[in-house]
């Protein structure tokens, strides 16, 4: 068969598969263990039905039963969770079709030793679906790989007969229980079937991501031909692999976007392979792209990206990524459990207090800033200079929304910045507002604050305690590769504000301003992270 007659019935199979009820790429159902069919069930109608369907599916609605659209098909991969499978014994991986048999609870009673590679691909992990059901962009295609399976197996199982087959009918049923011998490329579409049964997927059994490859659909074909997949790691796999995590539903999902680019763009000209993904679209459509990816890179600001579920998740999974220890991400954004951490270690802070009205606002005492414990970007900042403010919109707003708030004590001064990079200081950054002014969610990000790098305003010994204050926290939260701390210089005290476990990464960041101050320009930065995971 050539390249071109492949295509075409990969094209009839596409259109057959969404006629029909199929498990959908990666669907959780496809990890269940399929049932034994008890003898008495052999002759049921609704054996024979199912059998029926998983013909029709192989066969398609092309008239030449000699060439079936699929080489091997298990019932679980049409939401039937029963031990039946079909498999092409006439398939030598190159096209060749027109053999397919109907196997009954089978099970392999003997295998070689000797192993043999050759490359895998299956409806199950996307061929021939949307990169989209995967969280991707793109042309259509699917995960493929290379799977060292044994040479010969040998099998039993209760066998249908080729009359029954090839008349693609439920009548005249007659089958046997057979023990076979098989091997090369009909040994491992029955191992791949079986497996299928048994909870697995083909994706299980490669333990080297660089064996892992993601096929467009118009090069399938090409990636059949033996040596095409072999060289395959030299084509697409030079490149490490890095998923950026972005977007979500935050409040700061704006941001998010625009920092994930900026990465995404420096990580691709310092010769990475990189994706932008969507926590938007769940943890669900997340869990899909674990196996596809070497590095995973959150840049997703607000509580989704650095309240540390993120992080809880990826470690949970194996998963090398940019970023640290989750509990120390929760304890670090959360502005209160970070209050109570300074007290307990003794790091200063301004005073501060709970509040849930008025009147806590008023026995505090003002000057005082208002806070949200889960918010960033200074959005869910107010600052109250008298009992007047609190008349104001933005406190009435976040004083009667849900969020548990808290006051500490307004400290003028001089605000700085110290970026964290692999558990060493950057240089401190200055932070100038408008005159009148202070460094809220507007003048971040409107270019209008002046963001100094230097400090010019503190002394030597200033900088270094600072930065020695913010090296400590770094650590002892084992926040990863990079953090920022924020402070307020007030009398010549340093007073510790905030962390920032996810810094900002646009153009108008203070990390990579540091950062380059050192001489680690932006693509620099972000590939040495990624090093660094």
């Amino acid at each position: 068969m050539n390249l071109t007659e492949v295509e075409n019935l990969t094209k009839l199979s596409k259109k057959y598969l969404m006629q029909v009820k199929s498990v959908k790429p990666f669907d959780p159902a496809l990890r269940k263990i399929s049932k034994e069919i008890p003898q008495t069930e052999f002759n049921s109608t609704e054996l024979q039905q199912t059998v029926k369907k998983m013909l029709q599916i192989a066969y398609g609605e092309q008239k030449d039963k000699s060439k079936p659209l699929m080489v091997g098909l298990a019932a679980p991969q049409i939401g039937i969770f029963k031990r039946i499978i079909l498999v092409d014994v006439k398939a030598e991986g190159k096209g060749q079709v027109g053999g397919i048999n109907v196997f009954i609870n089978p099970k392999i009673v003997w295998e070689s030793k000797r192993q043999e590679e050759w490359y895998e691909g299956c409806y199950s992990t996307g061929l021939p679906a949307t990169p989209r059901k995967l969280g991707l962009r793109g042309g259509r295609g699917g995960v493929c790989g290379i799977v060292s399976r044994p040479a010969l197996i040998k099998i039993q199982a209760l066998k249908l007969q080729s009359r029954f087959v090839s008349s693609n009918s439920i009548r005249d049923w007659e089958a046997k229980v057979v023990e076979e011998k098989y091997g090369g490329y009909t040994a491992r579409i029955f191992q791949h079937e079986i497996d299928h049964l048994n909870g697995k997927l083909f994706t299980d059994c490669i333990k080297d991501p660089d064996k892992l490859h993601w096929v467009e659909e118009k090069e399938f074909p090409l990636y059949r031909n033996k040596e095409a997949w072999r060289n395959w790691l030299k084509k697409y796999n030079m490149k490490k692999k890095v998923l950026v995590i972005t977007g979500g539903i935050s409040s700061e999902r704006k941001i998010s976007l625009i920092s994930a680019k900026e990465v995404k763009k420096a990580l691709e000209e310092e010769g990475f392979e990189v994706k932008l993904f969507d926590l938007k679209k769940g943890y669900s459509a997340l869990s899909r792209m674990l196996p596809l990816y070497d590095v995973f890179f959150p840049m997703l600001h607000g509580e989704e990206g650095e309240g540390g579920s993120l992080q809880e998740f990826l470690a949970k999974n194996g998963k090398t990524y940019v970023g640290g220890d989750p509990k120390g991400f929760k304890q670090g954004w959360f502005k209160i459990p970070f209050k109570k951490y300074c007290d307990k270690n003794k790091i200063l802070s301004s005073r501060w207090k709970i509040v849930k009205n008025e009147n806590d606002i008023m026995e505090f005492g003002f000057p005082v800033v208002l806070k949200a414990s889960h918010g960033g970007s200074s959005k869910e900042v107010i600052i109250l200079k008298t009992r007047r403010d609190l008349k104001r919109k933005n406190f009435r707003d976040l004083i009667n929304s849900k969020a548990e708030i808290f006051i500490e004590k307004y400290l003028p001064g001089i605000e700085v910045t110290v970026p964290i990079l692999d558990n060493n200081a950057l240089p401190v950054i200055e932070i100038v507002p408008p005159e009148g002014k202070w460094f809220d969610y507007k003048n971040k990000y409107s270019g209008a604050t002046k963001e100094i790098v230097g400090a010019p305003s503190l002394n030597e010994n200033q900088k270094r305690k600072v930065q020695q204050i913010a090296e400590n926290i770094h650590r002892k939260l084992n926040l990863g590769q990079y953090s920022r701390i924020d402070f307020i210089l007030s009398e010549g005290i340093p007073y510790v504000l905030e962390v920032n476990t996810i810094p900002g990464f646009t153009s108008e960041s203070l990390f990579p301003r540091a950062a380059k101050a050192i001489g680690l320009p932006f693509p620099k930065l972000v590939k040495k992270l990624v090093e660094l995971a």
